[in-house]
């Protein structure tokens, strides 16, 4: 059993799959953290959602900005840049799943056994462990609320 981490696929999902290839993932038994950016910006966002939700049993994942702005999209809080790729996520038909997978995902995640805190962003110096994971499971429980849209409007404008 190994423990693999990898941040920002952004949507690339043919090197993603290499990586995986090259250490032999296998997904019954070894664990993939993701730190975030799942999606965005690569060729295959929605492909590449896709597949992460098919392995979801062996994933730690967080979300990024740029998944973020996906979900603010979704409930209309955002518009679509120029540069984004995912026009297919938000036009597919399993749409639903996946931004419902997508959003339940925490902003932070700790491992007591490996001591090691994953987020996409940075943490102030000044907080603690515990004020770290407090601060993002106090929006990540909004993110799951119904108070998500209000979490959207005041982060999107």
């Amino acid at each position: 059993m190994a423990t693999y981490a990898i941040g920002d696929i952004q949507g690339c999902l043919q090197p993603l799959l290499s990586l995986l290839k090259q250490v032999s993932f296998n997904p019954k038994q070894d664990t993939l953290w993701i730190a975030g950016d799942l999606i965005n910006r690569g060729p295959d966002s929605l492909e590449t959602l896709r597949f992460l939700y098919s392995i979801k049993e062996s994933l730690k994942v967080v979300l990024g900005n740029h998944d973020l702005h996906l979900l603010a999209i979704a409930r209309g809080h955002s518009n679509l840049k120029r540069s984004d790729t995912l026009a297919d996520i938000l036009n597919a038909p399993d749409r639903d799943t996946l931004l419902d997978w997508l959003q339940i995902q925490p902003l932070c995640h700790y491992d007591p056994e490996f001591n090691a805190i994953m987020s996409h962003a940075g943490i102030p110096p000044c907080w603690d462990l515990e004020q770290t994971l407090s601060y993002a499971e106090e929006a990540s429980s909004l993110l799951k609320s119904e108070f998500a849209n209000d979490f959207f409007k005041v982060m999107y404008g």
